[in-house]
């Protein structure tokens, strides 16, 4: 492997202040006008009542099912104490951690290539790719673990002192304990340091205050492995392997069609792949064309990409909205390469045509995020979109206040219709994905992960408990118990049911 040559820092300039304040508000009034008007995603309802819930006290884990690792409730918790309990809050900060990155992103590309230009063209591949703008503006762990994995990368792929070392290390770790997949980068920030190991103290001294940063970023995790160590090991672990029955790594076949669909080489109901295939072709043709140009500034970028694109194709089922965490990463050495082959004219034509077809995708992708929903996960179709729009959610949440008293208990098949309520959900219920693999536990683990069966449920209906209860599209079977049990519609939104038993 090459080691590191010096880095020349490019001195921000009046020009280089202006355009990054222009970035900034670019950036930021693009995402936040997404996060407002993106159709609600399946997902934000457990993450952001799992942040409500401890807000008012309850410990991840112990008290309630939660599948990811343990950061973002915090973080979106202590923020929604600061900017209120709503939707609109939690989706402000994934905006601007979102924000943040594309700033990061042009900064770091302006300095590798040595060109303002390409830090803005990296900007505007950025904000136009459908995956950012899909995925990043949302409350969902991707604006969060990629902030803190590439302000990692920043420190590490020219770090020269042992406090880098430990602040990128810590970074790196807090990213994980955002969602853990990403202890798979770690390599590449080992062969990182190693790599740069002329311009740093010893070997053993640097892997140690690395290994210190980590370990000083995963410490906190003891307080949820201690008070609840089952559930803190299959929420994070367990959890995944039993979701479908080809276990935590299976189904070749559909993660073979998933990589030719973020490819673009196959079509997807879910958005092209063009854009992101564009971007891995890219990153490609520089290591085989170019293979020492710009290559110990560039490298780290392109084998984090690799990493996450490796890792997001392991999980069962795979989704393609996983791959949206490597977009920043492939940017940096697409924008790169496009630089150093630029120079010559007779490869302008191609840059150009490829930055069309890169950008084409965008004004006839994104209007499914945020207005027909049309093959976007858990909207669909058109016809459902209805369900999904903040209005809507927010509409069934002040119903359920009509309907309830504060702190009342309810069932609500989907949790994000309970956060702006004051209602709370019936213990067990707080996170929708339990009870589709409640089948698959015995009665005692349905108790260790606090985890309620369908038979468990239908059983408190019989006793009229809780008085009120939500479903969405999801009705059955629930719909036929709550109808035998005496509860009543009181009221219907979409394909959104409230129920009640009594006047």
């Amino acid at each position: 492997m090459p080691r590191f040559l010096p880095v020349r820092e490019q001195r921000l300039g009046r020009s280089a202040v202006l355009s990054l304040l222009t970035i900034v508000l670019v950036l930021g009034a693009v995402l936040i006008a997404v996060s407002r008007h993106r159709l609600v995603d399946y997902d934000e309802g457990f993450y952001l009542l799992a942040a409500k819930s401890v807000l008012h006290g309850k410990l991840l884990y112990r008290d309630f099912f939660y599948t990811q690792m343990p950061l973002l409730p915090y973080v979106y918790g202590l923020w929604m104490r600061i900017m209120g309990e709503t939707w609109e809050s939690g989706r402000l900060l994934s905006a601007l951690c979102a924000t943040v990155i594309g700033c990061l992103l042009f900064r770091h590309v302006s300095q590798v290539a040595g060109s303002l230009l390409a830090g803005g063209c990296s900007v505007l591949m950025f904000v136009s790719n459908t995956y950012v703008l899909g995925w990043y503006p949302i409350a969902k762990t991707y604006s969060l673990s990629v902030l803190l994995l590439f302000a990692a990368y920043l420190i590490l792929w020219r770090v020269s002192n042992r406090t880098g070392l430990f602040a990128g290390g810590l970074l790196l770790a807090l990213s994980i304990d955002t969602r853990l997949f990403l202890v798979a980068t770690m390599p590449v920030f080992v062969m990182c340091i190693y790599a740069r190991r002329k311009f740093l103290p010893p070997l053993a001294t640097c892997y140690a205050w690395f290994v210190l940063g980590i370990a000083a970023g995963l410490l906190p995790n003891l307080i949820w492995a201690v008070s609840a160590p089952a559930a803190y090991l299959f929420n994070n672990l367990g959890y995944h392997a039993v979701r479908t029955d080809a276990g935590l790594v299976g189904s070749l076949h559909q993660k073979i069609v998933m990589l030719l669909k973020i490819s673009g080489l196959i079509g997807t109901a879910e958005g092209s792949g063009i854009p992101f295939g564009l971007l891995i072709l890219s990153n490609a043709l520089y290591l085989v064309l170019q293979p020492n140009a710009r290559w110990p500034s560039v490298w780290p970028a392109m084998g984090l990409a690799a990493a996450i694109i490796g890792v997001s194709t392991l999980p069962t089922p795979t989704y393609q909205q996983y791959y949206c965490a490597a977009v920043p990463f492939l940017i940096v050495g697409a924008v790169t390469f496009a630089w150093e082959i630029g120079r010559s004219r007779k490869y302008v034509i191609v840059l150009s045509c490829a930055l069309i077809a890169y950008l084409l995708p965008v004004p006839f992708e994104l209007p499914r995020y945020l207005s027909s929903g049309t093959g976007i996960i858990s909207v669909v179709t058109e016809a459902n979109a209805v369900n999904w729009r903040l209005h809507s959610v927010r509409e069934v949440s002040r119903q359920i206040d009509r309907v309830t008293a504060p702190g009342e208990e309810v069932f609500s098949r989907w949790p994000g219709d309970l956060l702006e309520s004051h209602a709370t959900a019936v213990v067990g219920t707080e996170n929708d994905f339990g009870l589709l693999i409640a089948h698959r536990l015995s009665a005692n683990q349905l108790r260790t992960y606090g985890i309620l069966s369908e038979s468990a449920i239908e059983a408190d209906f019989e006793h009229h408990h809780p008085r009120v209860v939500i479903l969405t599209a999801d009705r059955e079977p629930f719909e036929e118990s709550l109808q035998r049990n005496g509860y009543r519609p009181v009221y219907r939104l979409g394909q959104t049911v409230i129920y009640a038993f009594g006047p």
